[in-house]
């Protein structure tokens, strides 16, 4: 038989059909009328070790008691007390519930610098994008992009040719996409052609919400459906070489071997000639690549706010409670005067899923949370201006929630208008602020159109 540790006093006698009961002598009890030894409901016989400090409640057919609370904010409470039938009095306290989700607006590089510099949007239109990052979010969601495309064709300027060299630091350094080996032309289009044009060029250059492209982008395959033509290279070699280059081609042109002929070098008398000497010598060395004639496309990023006059949308990020609510109880039994010592529990959450709805156990109490609600990781928020005038000072505020979209749930044919050297085309993102006015050229021309 098991024998009761010190801290511990016998409840029932080990006999052939169990082994010793005991209980720790601070374990909650109901009332025993001092003078009994046993309880007379089923006959078993339980010793008792009389103290003025230990109390024992029947379980046995007890009603198990429940107490709702419907949370409508955060930081409600409520105190409520269980009566037992065996005497006892269960004071519970619920306090710091913070179930109702905490959304933020998220930190974002958005489009407000350029949205007060563009002409388009009216005083009523920027008197609401203020007054939405006054009261609702610091930066408010356009509601569509547009992406035009600046053509500049035949743009002609300076131009080399570059064999890509990672390891060797006197190579001129290719782009990222480019690997070793590969030829490279590097042009520079704000620098003119002196051998081909003097005319000064207006200077080209990457802005904010702008990409100047040189090269065929997935930008303008997907996005625009055109392909770019290619560039044209020019060579300058001296005059007299050009002379000597021409007339060595022409003498082996003109001694093509005839058909019936077994010889293979026909021309090669050609190269005893002082010009095709001359062309093959150090006085006249292959020309390189010293300017080029080409497209260059011009990629810039305009937000929308075509619905701020009547409504906002905001991005919010989830925010997990440092608690989710703190219940605490203390036992009484009123006949004696005696109250225990308030035990206190805290119930976090570990997971989005566990803020939705979790069972928790503290000693004797079982508490399930429920919101009822999915709790998003991201959300829109959406409010309208009229309708929030009337709520202005209520807790309560008719904001529409909506989740973000997936990729699937994005439309993929992008409507665009055309025009002799400009289009363009309107877009959504995946995600908010993944591109904006101000954050358009970090990636340059090599953008993921997936998104």
């Amino acid at each position: 038989c098991t024998v009761c540790d010190e801290t511990q006093y016998v409840a029932a006698e080990c006999n052939t059909r169990r082994d010793t009961i005991c209980f720790d002598a601070s374990y909650p009890m109901g009332i025993i009328p001092m003078n009994q030894s046993h309880l007379p409901d089923d006959g078993t016989e339980i010793s008792v070790n009389h103290s003025s400090n230990v109390f024992m409640e029947r379980l046995v057919n007890m009603d198990a008691l429940e107490t709702a609370m419907y949370v409508t904010n955060n930081q409600q409470s409520l105190d409520f007390a269980w009566p037992r039938t065996s005497g006892l009095d269960i004071a519970v306290s619920i306090s710091d519930v913070y179930l109702v989700p905490d959304y933020h607006d998220m930190e974002a590089v958005d489009d407000t610098a350029l949205f007060h510099r563009l002409s388009d949007p009216s005083q009523k239109s920027r008197f609401y994008y203020n007054h939405v990052q006054s009261h609702y979010c610091r930066h408010p969601l356009p509601d569509y992009y547009s992406i035009q495309m600046e053509l500049i064709a035949n743009r002609t300027s300076t131009a080399q040719v570059v064999r890509c060299d990672s390891q060797d630091e006197s190579v001129t350094r290719c782009p990222g996409h480019f690997k070793d080996g590969d030829r490279y032309l590097k042009w520079n289009i704000n620098s003119p052609c002196p051998s081909y044009m003097t005319t000064k060029l207006a200077p080209l250059k990457d802005g904010p919400n702008s990409v100047v492209c040189t090269e065929e982008t997935d930008i303008l395959r997907q996005v625009f459906h055109r392909s770019r033509p290619t560039t044209q290279e020019y060579m300058f070699p001296s005059r007299e070489c050009e002379l000597y280059r021409q007339k060595c081609d022409q003498c082996l042109k003109s001694s093509t071997c005839p058909s019936n002929s077994t010889s293979q070098c026909c021309g090669i008398h050609c190269y005893w000639q002082t010009f095709c000497k001359k062309t093959f010598s150090p006085d006249c060395p292959l020309p390189s690549v010293e300017c080029a004639t080409g497209e260059v496309n011009i990629f810039s990023l305009f937000p929308h706010f075509d619905s701020l006059d009547y409504q906002f949308a905001c991005h919010l990020r989830y925010v997990p409670p440092q608690k989710l609510y703190s219940v605490s109880y203390t036992i009484n039994i009123p006949s004696v005067n005696f109250n225990t010592t308030s035990q206190h529990f805290t119930v976090a959450s570990n997971s989005r899923g566990e803020h939705e709805r979790r069972i928790s156990h503290f000693d004797f109490i079982t508490a399930l949370h429920d919101t009822r609600i999915k709790v998003p990781e991201e959300l829109i928020l959406i409010g309208n201006h009229n309708e929030l005038k009337h709520y202005h000072a209520r807790l309560m505020q008719p904001y529409a929630i909506r989740e973000l979209k997936t990729a699937s749930d994005l439309k993929k044919e992008k409507s665009s208008s055309k025009g002799n050297t400009s289009r363009a085309a309107y877009v959504q993102f995946e995600k908010p602020f993944l591109f904006s006015s101000r954050s358009w050229y970090k990636d340059g021309c090599r953008k993921n159109v997936s998104q």
